[in-house]
């Protein structure tokens, strides 16, 4: 079949339109991206930024007006006559604000000619800027104001851009902005001179300033998406939009051919106009949806760790390692000297931290989440009027921290007296969440660690505590290594700082049972985590050192093979105000190392943010989450690495194939018959092709399966691994004598060393593991139950001691730090 040239020409222009998309880069920022194809020769993809080709555009412009300098160099704007080495940048506040992103002053944007505009727009003329940094404020109305006279920044720029309904926004000053302001002439409370030398940090608000910050009400999800563009049929689109990227993971790129397509289908078939308002970019889509992630960028030095204020100069070094904090047009900015005549191109790309933290502030959060739904701030106050059976602990309101926590005017934060001073006020508890995790870009990428800061709401009831819309996201550490506990402590002191101000003044937010406003206060009541991430955040020493390692107790790292080690009570606890008077100690040290190297050598222990927190207990309230202590710990411990690595349960021959006790496991586990809600084992449990078990499926395993099965298999094996046993013992025996006559006899090996005896045989089967699994089965039954008797618990405590008994005795090389104290 013949084509002619100009089919072929226009075929090839549609491919190019149709190929260009945005993409959204490793870093967070989205740029559009262009594929130019020609018949003639093959081309490579080119990615430019949104900044980048406005400003190439207007360049192209100044060309028409016969500007032809195009190799003008300039100095930088604002650039200072000194050395930057010598004078390293002043450390600002560590707020974080919203910014906007404004054109340089020197390029004037001329109307572009109709020539050049395409009739099926590619991009959207409303989309905002793009790149990492502070979020630019919704065309929606999802702001939050100062009322009364609260003191206001000034000279602030308005925002220009465009609704869909064509109106202009005048620019809101943020939270954080007029916090800002009316935070700067007050001292912090609660100072503590530690050993974490960040930038000086938001201050604490007197009770009468801090009255006069309110929180809006968010708008409803039926309004956003009522504003998000005025075509109606067209906000279905949209949503189908956001949800395939966050659902199934589908491309920018992707999206953004399927937004023009439908486009061009719906004005093609006469159902839209051309002029009418219709997204056609992922990114756009985002923003009318007000989907974006909120979190505010800071720069974090690579080295070090310290945090820095997100509006640093772009030539600003850490203070402490004189290191660079920016990457100034894809190349890592360099000190340039400030000599006469020296000048430097400006670049045209972004600037962006070298090391990025994002953050997101909780008095940010909460106001969202008291209004996420309808009954949501009832149900935070629903603790109010639960009712409590004594003797049983069904949540952790039972519990002796929720009663006896103090507020901060000495009476109990959680005081529901009739005649309590603050009726109307809402109290939350929250609990911290601190892990890290581990991704991979490709199956060729080396490993990186992120470490994820979150809280939990106490208050909430269990079906509700966990869901991911119901927590919250403060922060998250950049890797690609995890942070030690000194460079955690950089990372939490802005924290720290916003959880003092939630407990003293609280913030007041507009809910729907206060629409003129109430005040919302915030204590911390936990911290849970694992055991390294635990030590790292309240300054005690993990199990990799000799000292005391355990954070209850002051066991050292020799006792813990030793009947003492592993009998509960069998050390003195902690003390949490010791705790925290040695991390005030440590943090007076200064910056002796030396000094703090021997004091953390002798007491196992260093400073912490959470120390300034005046109410937080580090040794009551800090608990290894079950899931990591008892499941990930202790279950696996005795599964895999006892019995499976220990070949007590072995797998069928190589050979022959011959069955063994894995295989009857896996026999006995096809019959059973059980409710949905109870995890499934996977096929090949305890194979390497059976993977790893997840948290639920270690409790099924510990609680439901093994108890019927392991004495089955005890009972059907145990007598021949016994008599394996003493069959290899016998020659053992007879080996060994035979060595010691040879040794007599004054046999030595070539080296002339005597010769070494083999290794004595160990049971592979202990008689015993099979009733001290059923000890450890029986405690895990009261001790991960819905609700716990507190009569019960005596009895949990000498079951889980029978069973560190037996474990020790017959299986004492394979003891660990998870056990419980």
């Amino acid at each position: 079949m013949f084509i002619s040239r100009q089919t072929r020409k226009q075929s090839l222009i549609m491919s190019a339109y149709l190929s260009r998309a945005t993409v959204k880069t490793c870093d967070g920022k989205l740029q559009p991206r262009y594929i130019v194809r020609s018949h003639r020769r093959k081309t490579k993809p080119r990615v430019e930024s949104s900044e980048e080709e406005d400003q190439n555009l207007a360049v192209a412009r100044l060309k028409e007006k016969k500007h032809k300098n195009k190799n003008k160099r300039r100095t930088i704007p604002g650039s200072p006559s000194h050395d930057l080495s010598e004078l390293p940048p002043i450390a600002q506040p560590l707020e974080t604000q919203e910014s906007l992103i404004v054109p340089p002053s020197n390029i004037t944007p001329e109307p572009i000619h109709e020539d050049h505009v395409t009739p099926l727009l590619l991009t959207d003329k409303c989309d905002g800027p793009s790149g990492p940094g502070p979020f630019v404020p919704l065309p929606s109305p999802v702001t939050r104001e100062s009322v009364q006279d609260s003191p206001l920044p000034q000279n602030l720029p308005s925002d220009a851009a465009n609704t869909p309904n064509g109106t202009a926004h005048t620019y809101n000053p943020t939270f954080l902005e007029q916090l800002d302001a009316a935070m700067a002439a007050h001292t912090p409370e609660h100072h503590i001179a530690g050993d974490a030398p960040i930038s000086t940090s938001p201050t604490v608000l007197p009770h009468d300033t801090a009255s006069g910050l309110v929180f809006e009400r968010a708008p409803s999800t039926h309004a956003v998406v009522e504003q998000s563009t005025p075509t109606p049929f067209w906000r279905v689109i949209m949503l189908l939009a956001a949800w395939l990227h966050l659902r199934h993971f589908v491309s920018h790129r992707a999206i953004g051919l399927m937004l023009q397509v439908f486009r061009a289908v719906l004005i093609s078939i006469g159902a839209m106009a051309a002029q009418q308002d219709a997204p056609v970019t992922l990114r756009t889509t985002f923003n009318r949806l007000g989907l974006g992630d909120n979190f505010h960028i800071l720069p974090m030095c690579p080295a070090c760790h310290r945090v820095y204020p997100y509006d640093s100069q772009l030539d600003a070094s850490c203070t402490n390692c004189h290191i660079n904090l920016f990457i100034v047009g894809g190349v890592c900015l360099t000190i340039p000297s400030q000599a006469p005549g020296i000048h430097t191109k400006k670049s045209s790309k972004p600037s962006k931290p070298l090391l990025q933290a994002p953050y997101r502030l909780p008095s940010e959060m909460l106001p969202d989440l008291i209004n996420s739904t309808p009954h949501m701030e009832a149900q935070l106050d629903t603790w109010r009027t639960r009712q409590s059976t004594n003797g049983t602990l069904k949540s952790i309101q039972d519990g002796h921290i929720w009663k006896t926590i103090k507020g901060y005017d000495d009476d109990p934060f959680f005081a529901n007296t009739v005649n309590r001073k603050t009726p109307d006020e809402l109290r939350i508890g929250v609990t911290l969440g601190f892990d890290g995790f581990g991704f991979a870009r490709s199956a060729f990428a080396g490993r990186h660690s992120t470490g994820v800061l979150s809280l939990c709401i106490a208050n909430l009831d269990t079906h509700l505590k966990y869901l991911p819309q119901n927590l919250l996201l403060c922060g998250l550490t950049p890797g690609p290594k995890e942070l030690t506990g000194k460079e955690l402590q950089y990372f939490m002191k802005l924290f720290v700082d916003y959880l003092l101000m939630l407990y003293d003044h609280g913030i007041v937010a507009q809910t729907n049972a206060y629409p003129e406003g109430r005040r919302v206060r915030v204590t911390l009541i936990a911290v849970c985590c694992d055991h390294p991430a635990l030590c790292r955040l309240c300054g005690f020493a993990d199990h990799g050192t000799n000292g005391y390692f355990c954070p209850r107790c002051t066991i050292r790292q020799e006792y813990l093979h030793t009947p003492d080690g592993v009998k509960i009570g069998g050390f003195p606890l902690r003390d949490g105000n010791t705790h925290r008077n040695q991390a005030q100690d440590y943090a007076n040290l200064g910056d002796n190392t030396k000094a703090k190297d021997a004091f953390f050598k002798e007491h196992s222990m260093r400073y912490f943010e959470l120390s300034r927190l005046p109410y937080f207990d580090p040794v009551e309230m800090t608990v290894i989450d079950p899931m990591h202590n008892i499941l990930l710990g202790v279950v696996k411990t005795q599964w895999y690495g006892t019995w499976i690595q220990g070949k007590t349960l072995r797998e069928r021959t190589s050979t022959n194939k011959v069955r063994r006790e894995l295989d009857s496991i896996h026999d006995y586990l096809k019959i059973f018959e059980m409710p949905e809600w109870v995890a499934r084992m996977p096929q090949d449990v305890g194979y390497p092709a059976g993977g790893s078990l997840t948290s639920d499926e270690w409790k099924a395993l510990a609680m439901v399966y093994c108890p019927i099965i392991i004495p089955l298999i005890w009972e059907e094996w145990s007598e021949a691994a016994e008599a394996e046993y003493h069959k290899k013992t016998k020659l053992w025996q007879k080996e060994e004598a035979k060595r010691l006559k040879r040794i007599e006899k004054g046999k030595r090996k070539a080296d002339g060393t005597e010769e070494t005896p083999r290794p004595k045989p160990r049971r592979r089967m202990h008689l015993r593991d099979a009733d001290n699994f059923l000890s450890l089965a029986a405690a895990l039954k009261i001790l991960l139950a819905r609700s716990i008797e507190i009569a019960d618990l005596d009895r949990a405590q000498e079951l889980l001691q029978d069973f560190l008994d037996g474990f020790m005795e017959a299986r004492l090389d394979a003891m660990i730090t998870q056990f419980p104290c």
